[in-house]
């Protein structure tokens, strides 16, 4: 009966297959024909020797879900495993397709609930089930049940095996505890590559670049070359912490070195060139796409696309689109970002129609795709169809995130609605952290600008971390409606803190006085943007001078801070 279980097992899905699962039936049963069944001596095969031959019938199961999750008929392994009497599941091969099937189609929260179950069942994992566990406790990011594997992993013995200890150091590593990563690779008694790379890059992704570079010279020190993959993260670290220049020349001697790179070190490259405005170093290193055969990696181009379009270049980032036979969520996002950036709002807009209309469940719109567009809207000054759009996102069911709130309340300033930014408020509330700065500075401009000042000191007291936009809103607040002297006050207190102005805050802090009429503190603060913070004056800042001493009736000081100025130019 048991040996007959697989047939049976295929005979119940047999009513209703698919093309993949036939295809997926077709190879198990071929490799178990040719494998177990030799028919070139067929008088041999009897009921007592097929039974013989076929003895570890378990093994022919864990195949027949093996070959089912690779064609993505997880269903019918699914089937399969639970058709095996419970007395003959002692076999880990079987327990361990099944984790691997499971894990293999981001299905976790099965793989973890199947470990779960083995353990019930006094079924102990071996040296190849801990990393399927270990891989899928950091994929959920569940750290109470990494803790708990770890100490299962420990209490088994099992800790020395290099590929479980490389596995709990990725794990470690990706839910940011580089303390426990460092832990398992320091006892371990021998470290392959992989154990290299893992550690070097738990450091890259934790942003801690001394880390980084520290474990990828030990390693060289060590005797081990680094190799593409530890380049790579080297070149990842240095470009999560802005490290632009250096991201290149490693770029460079990453090259030379290893006489090549891995399409990752192109996208990371690629990225640093689309932040910081590089677009020379970012048509060589298209060239080196193109000559180093990294054309058909979707990945890069949509890097390539991000990079022409945050550098202006449009027509390029729309040409690479239009050529590119397939295309993901994220080439859409780069495109409609392009545009957005580029100011070219309506080219956005219709990019995200145009997405929509696809009508592929797989590029469905999300969260980047709506802020770009909003976000491109609020930056022209275009506050209704801005708020038009974050309607039609809320009825989509898609989550604003703090960029997207920066946007919308920008414009509701912008309109000064404000019982629209109160009800867009209430939205932030319910989504953000009281201390998201994107949102908190935006809430502060919208309620300025509405004449809310008192809100808007509110808002101001509760951000812990203020940052320049912060404090140069409040400031330009004050002076906007008058209230020279408690921008004044503000701009001390942000000295006093530590934050150290820009240009726009001499300008708001300048127009507060104006207002005011506090020609003496102007006149203090005009002389303390050169000799005190090293700013050059701007134009803004003599015109606000002009108009302060204009004001206060000084039209002398003012004709001859006028001439002064024009001299200087």
């Amino acid at each position: 009966m048991f040996a007959q279980q697989p047939f049976a097992v295929i005979g119940q899905s047999r009513s209703n297959q698919t093309d993949l699962q036939k295809r997926a039936l077709f190879i198990f049963l071929n490799t178990y024909f040719d494998d177990a069944l030799p028919f070139s001596k067929p008088k041999k095969h009897t009921r007592k020797s097929l039974s013989r031959e076929v003895i570890n019938m378990r093994t022919w199961q864990a195949r027949l879900i093996v070959v089912y999750a690779q064609f993505g008929c997880l269903a019918d392994a699914k089937m399969a495993f639970q058709g095996i009497p419970v007395e003959h599941k002692s076999n880990l091969l079987l327990w361990n397709s099944m984790l691997r099937a499971n894990q293999s189609y981001g299905y976790f929260a099965e793989s973890l609930r199947l470990y779960l179950q083995m353990r019930t069942l006094g079924i102990m994992p071996d040296e190849f089930t801990f990393p399927l566990v270990v891989r899928t406790c950091a994929s959920m990011g569940n750290w109470d049940m990494c803790k708990l594997v770890h100490v299962h992993v420990l209490v088994s013995g099992f800790q020395f095996r290099v590929h479980v200890a490389n596995e709990l150091i990725g794990m470690f590593g990706k839910l940011g505890y580089m303390d426990h990563a460092r832990k398992v690779f320091d006892r371990m008694q021998f470290r392959s590559c992989i154990s290299w790379n893992s550690l070097i890059s738990g450091f890259s992704k934790n942003y801690d670049l001394e880390g980084t570079i520290n474990t990828f010279k030990w390693m060289e020190l060590e005797g081990m070359e680094p190799n593409l993959v530890a380049w790579t993260s080297l070149l990842s670290a240095h470009a999560r912490c802005g490290k632009c220049e250096d991201v290149l020349r490693l770029f460079c001697e990453m090259r030379l070195k290893r006489n090549g790179a891995t399409a990752e070190a192109v996208a990371v490259a690629l990225s640093v060139c689309a932040d910081f405005y590089m677009i020379y170093e970012g048509i060589v290193i298209h060239g080196y796409v193109v000559t180093g055969g990294f054309q058909d990696y979707m990945f890069v181009n949509n890097s390539l696309i991000c990079m022409y379009g945050k550098n202006g270049n449009i027509d390029d980032s729309s040409s690479l689109f239009r050529q590119m036979k397939t295309k993901n969520l994220i080439t859409w996002n780069s495109l409609i970002s392009s545009f957005s950036e580029a100011g070219l709002c309506n080219e956005a807009f219709e990019a995200f129609l145009q997405l929509e209309k696809l009508g592929d469940s797989m590029l469905q719109p999300n969260v980047i795709t709506w802020t770009a567009v909003i976000s491109g809207f609020s930056s022209k000054g275009r506050g209704n169809e801005c708020l038009d759009m974050f309607r039609r996102m809320l009825y989509a069911n898609v989550d604003p995130n703090s960029v997207t709130f920066a946007g919308v309340l920008s414009a509701c300033g912008e309109l000064a609605v404000l019982d629209r930014g109160i009800e867009i408020h209430g939205h932030s509330i319910r989504a953000c952290p009281d201390n998201n700065i994107p949102v908190g500075n935006g809430l502060i401009n919208m309620y300025v600008k509405c004449g809310k000042l008192k809100e808007a000191q509110i808002i101001f007291d509760k951000l812990g971390d203020r940052d320049l936009v912060s404090w140069n809103s409040m400031i330009a607040g004050y002076g906007m409606h008058g209230f020279g002297e408690d921008g004044l006050l503000t701009f001390r207190q942000m000295v006093e803190v530590g934050q150290r102005p820009d240009e726009v805050t001499f300008v708001a802090v300048l127009s507060a006085c104006s207002h005011a009429g506090l020609v003496t503190e102007g006149r203090q603060l005009f002389d303390q943007i050169v000799n005190v913070f090293s700013i050059q004056p701007l134009m803004e800042h003599y015109a606000c001078m002009v108009d302060l001493l204009g004001r206060a009736g000084s039209l002398q000081r003012s004709m001859r801070h006028h001439k002064e100025h024009a001299h200087g130019t």
